[in-house]
């Protein structure tokens, strides 16, 4: 829950942010970095939308499995264990949640740009 809180307090500075490719960066991006960021404890530049977990952030299968609670536990959704499997970098995560949860009205504000 506490990454919920944080992204609402800093909710301000999130539209300043821009992705690396160009074009705004959407809340739903920009938590799921944070909360990569805190879980894995890093605060580099790697953490960004297409940085794979493992081969590019040095991840292993117990760093993922933390992430994954994590996420759970910020958006009170659980995951499958067979869609576990492809969800390796941020890009991923934002299309699963943008799939899954959109039709939730709590998460519609964390999806736009």
């Amino acid at each position: 829950m506490w990454p919920l809180i944080l992204y609402s307090l800093l909710l301000p500075f999130f539209l300043k942010f821009r992705c690396r490719f160009g074009g705004p960066m959407s809340h739903l991006s920009y938590l799921l970095i944070e909360i990569t960021r805190s879980v894995f404890d890093m605060q580099s530049e790697r953490v960004n939308r297409t940085a794979n977990f493992v081969d590019d952030l040095g991840a292993d299968s117990l760093d993922c499995v933390e992430l994954m609670m994590a996420l759970e536990d910020a958006f009170d959704i659980e995951f499958a264990d067979d869609e576990l499997s492809g969800l390796t970098t941020i890009s991923a995560l934002e299309d699963y949640f943008l799939h899954r949860v959109a039709e939730n009205p709590s998460f519609r504000s964390l999806m736009s740009a």
